[in-house]
């Protein structure tokens, strides 16, 4: 009789801790919610050289009007026309590697398919680059026939600063593993809005070279703009990672998201890297 009572007790324990194992090592259908946070390489492209000419030419247009000093006397600059530019130097600098926060929330009506709507936020991202060049230029003095000069440009820099934001919606596949894991796959779509400013500072152009002679520019020649361009697209996405059930209802998430097609306008991916939490709401 007693080790009837004994084996009778020990059945309802391994039932017990059966149910408590499964509660533990499986997600539960219904509603979810979750957060993630990592980094993302945008692989932005570096600027070009290149746009260090519509940058300048801009500048050369505000030049005319100022005052030279030919032979002891101060002549008037009417025009100045930009030839060819020899880039003297040039430093490419980029951020692409950016903090990155999600929040998301879903519903999982299989025991392997779910249903997931997020928002993203990147952080910054900048493209940037300091040169200085010369400038092979054609110039009237007082309209004056043009004669040949050499503008020098000390500092020429560019700052383009990126933020985007995203929605996306992807379906969730699960494949349940042994001690609380499962593996999952997600594949949707992701509308990616992107602002964009652009600060252009060409300064330190406060002399010219006429006929070999070096001559101070009256007032010196700086040219300040910005521009900003806001646009939104859908992209493909898919992630790929694993879900451990550290307690009922509540699992980590590490994944890793490609968002295919895009990184600041280019035709690269973004990379996604990421750590999160989600909790299974059973109250909704």
């Amino acid at each position: 009789m007693r080790h009837s009572r004994i084996a009778l007790f020990a059945a309802l324990s391994a039932a017990a801790l059966g149910t408590v194992s499964s509660s533990l090592y499986a997600g539960s259908m219904g509603y979810y919610i979750g957060i993630q946070g990592g980094y993302t390489a945008t692989n932005a492209s570096d600027l070009p050289e290149s746009d260090v000419l519509p940058d300048f030419t801009q500048v050369a247009a505000t030049i005319p009007g100022s005052s030279v000093m030919v032979n002891n006397s101060s002549v008037t600059i009417s025009s100045l026309g930009v030839n060819s530019i020899d880039v003297t130097s040039f430093v490419n600098k980029t951020k692409d590697n950016v903090f990155t926060g999600r929040l998301f929330f879903g519903y999982q009506f299989y025991s392997n398919l779910a249903i997931e709507l997020g928002y993203t936020n990147f952080r910054s991202t900048s493209l940037s680059y300091d040169a200085s060049l010369n400038a092979a230029t054609t110039l009237s003095l007082d309209n004056s026939a043009p004669m040949p000069a050499t503008l020098a440009v000390e500092s020429d820099s560019r700052h383009d600063s990126m933020q985007q934001d995203a929605i996306d919606l992807v379906f969730k596949g699960i494949l349940p593993m042994n001690y609380g894991i499962d593996l999952f796959a997600k594949v949707g779509g992701v509308w990616l809005y992107t602002r964009t400013q652009t600060d252009i500072t060409i300064s330190g152009i406060s002399s010219i070279t006429i006929n070999g002679t070096a001559s101070q520019i009256n007032p010196p020649a700086a040219y300040t703009i910005t521009t900003k361009k806001r646009s939104g697209k859908v992209y493909p996405t898919v992630t790929v990672g694993i879900d451990y059930y550290f307690i009922p209802d509540m699992a980590l998430e590490l994944g890793l998201t490609r968002i295919t097609g895009n990184a600041g306008g280019s035709s690269n991916n973004m990379d996604f890297v990421s750590a999160g939490v989600f909790y299974n709401i059973k109250a909704l």
